[in-house]
């Protein structure tokens, strides 16, 4: 096997990333073995196929426009300007170890970094880590710290920072299980960071292993002293937080993300009127998720840019199966609640077409799509047949779970139709409607109050991650986000395990089709949609666009993620 067939280069140095190995779509995001498989061996020289930004104005696969800067490259304009974006939610902490939702990736990206990152093309490339180096055998992974390097204090970023991180991680994190492979860590020298494996792991690059996090200064400051004043090595610094308001940020000089403005100013608005209202007025440059309905209203203010953007998300109702007796514990009463749910309809009502029906948890581009899945459509007829020989021809009583507030477009809204359409078939339902902060402590079986039901949940196929980290953390046995258990979710478990042991795009792409077929097959959890979000963007302020690929809104444009 060479190294242009072989999942795992042996030595990789990821400015030399090519499109000759790139796999997927242009502008999207391709996880796990594609962006690994992206990255040039020391000795390839195809810099005529060089992966290149598009044009100023141009349009990629997501409908917006792409940034100018190559991923990685340093840039000769200093940051400057102010940039003020309205959020809809929280973050639950503002430390990178232990960020658990979405809502916190907002802060966390542009504080802290890992070793390794992914482009908006999917493509493997330098973070703190400027080169690695795969040993023959696949054992052992070799890291090379980026030269002068600081964390936001002034510190420099040591191996010894490197190894602290990552061993944290593992033992704290919500997604700790992602780096169970891990055997031992060591630094032979002062820029070098070697980890030892159990296994061969895959997603050990795409994940960027840890955010990395001072080991000193967090022992000096202990965890709540932290969460006052993070320190991180980002390409932005954290002049100032008020919880529950947002919080400020500064460049951090010289960072090779490039930060374009100098000042960026993050304000939580959690009612989406306000955050339209506040993009209206010019009270603020960015306005995150907005109303469909208000879209057309907006883009008439010459002021205002409505930019629509795909997030790679894909939204779902997790269900708590619990035991085989009750009704969520047999595979026809999952079929019926599928069966009953007319998506389309949500689609085309509640997303003015700013959506797409989901067949399997994964969108086109991403290791594992299947293009034979397709979407169920809504039929009571079947669904009620299913609940019959179920022993549920009276129907049962479920809870659903919505989300409110500015994470997902229309959550709330989504649950509360879905409750309306399921007792159509029979099913009593009753609507639990969750702040973020309350539904993303929910949404995890190791804490309380555990799910009743089912829940509003989604996953995103954005940078970085890999598609058998969403298998083992939603529906594995032991899982995070997980409450599956007992034969189904330790079926899902051993995919997604054996998966990362495989070397080459396609046989992991092949391999995980098996899981989302397994999904679709037995529903643990019900694909809903893939939806776009709009953002207001007043251009007579600034000039700014969402990265391709990418979730989360952020002040620095360079293709690098």
């Amino acid at each position: 096997m060479n190294d242009r067939e072989n999942y795992w280069t042996t030595k990789a140095r990821g400015l030399r990333a090519t499109r000759r190995r790139f796999i997927g779509t242009t502008g999207t995001f391709v996880a796990g073995a594609a962006a690994l498989a992206s990255v040039g061996c020391g000795d390839d020289d195809d810099d005529d196929e060089a992966a290149s930004p598009s044009a100023p104005g141009t349009t990629g696969a997501t409908g917006t426009s792409t940034a100018t800067t190559p991923a990685g490259s340093p840039t000769s304009t200093a940051p400057k300007g102010t940039i003020r974006f309205a959020i809809g939610d929280q973050p639950e902490n503002y430390s990178g170890i232990r960020q658990s939702g979405g809502a916190s990736y907002f802060f966390t990206v542009n504080v802290f970094e890992g070793l390794t990152s992914v482009d908006a093309e999917g493509k493997l490339v330098p973070a703190a880590a400027t080169e690695w180096e795969v040993a023959p055998d696949f054992s052992k992974v070799s890291f090379t710290l980026r030269d002068g390097m600081t964390f936001h204090n002034g510190d420099p970023v040591t191996t010894e920072d490197v190894i602290y991180s990552i061993d944290t991680y593992r033992q704290i994190s919500v997604f700790k299980g992602n780096l169970r492979f891990i055997d031992k860590m060591e630094s032979p020298d002062a820029k070098t960071v070697v980890i030892s494996l159990t296994q061969p792991d895959a997603r050990l690059l795409t994940s960027g292993i840890a955010p990395i996090e001072p080991k000193k200064y967090t022992a000096e400051v202990g965890d709540d002293g932290f969460q006052k004043k993070p320190v991180g090595s980002g390409p932005y610094k954290v002049r100032s937080i008020t919880p529950g308001e947002g919080w400020v940020l500064d460049a951090h000089a010289g960072h090779w993300r490039n930060p374009t403005f100098a000042e960026a100013i993050y304000k939580v608005v959690p009612e989406a009127q306000s955050r339209v209202a506040a993009v209206q007025a010019g009270e603020t440059d960015v306005a995150y998720n907005l109303p469909y309905l208000q879209g057309d209203a907006l883009s008439n203010d010459k002021n205002i840019e409505v930019v629509k953007h795909n997030p790679w998300e894909n939204i779902y109702f997790n269900l708590n199966p619990g035991d085989a007796k009750l009704p969520l514990g047999d595979v026809r009463v999952r079929r019926a609640i599928l069966l009953s749910l007319d998506r389309e309809t949500i689609v085309k009502s509640l997303f003015r077409g700013n959506a797409a029906v989901a067949g399997a948890l994964v969108q086109e581009g991403v290791m594992g799509y299947d293009p034979a899945i397709k979407p169920h459509t809504r039929n009571l007829t079947e669904a009620k047949a299913l609940l019959s020989a179920a022993g549920f021809a009276d129907g049962f009583d479920l809870q659903v779970n919505g989300l409110v507030g500015g994470r997902s477009p229309q959550s709330q809204q989504v649950g509360e139709a879905a409750a309306e359409m399921l007792k159509e078939a029979g099913i009593r339902t009753k609507v639990n409607n969750l702040e973020y902060g309350i539904w993303i402590n929910t949404v995890r079986p190791t804490t309380e109050p555990v799910l009743d039901g089912v829940i509003f949940q989604l996953w995103s196929d954005a940078a970085p991650g890999d598609p058998a980290n969403r298998i083992l953390g939603s529906v594995a046995t032991g899982g995070a986000y997980s409450y599956q258990s007992g034969q189904l979710g330790d079926r899902f478990k051993q995919i997604a395990e054996d998966n990362v042991k495989l070397r080459t795009t396609e046989e992991r792409s092949d391999h995980m089709r098996q899981a989302f077929k397994l999904l679709y097959d037995e529903v643990p959890i019900i694909p809903l949609y893939h939806p776009y979000l709009l953002h207001g963007v007043r251009k007579d302020k600034v000039t700014w666009k969402p990265i391709p690929g990418y979730t989360y809104l952020v002040p620095w444009t360079g293709r690098a993620l």
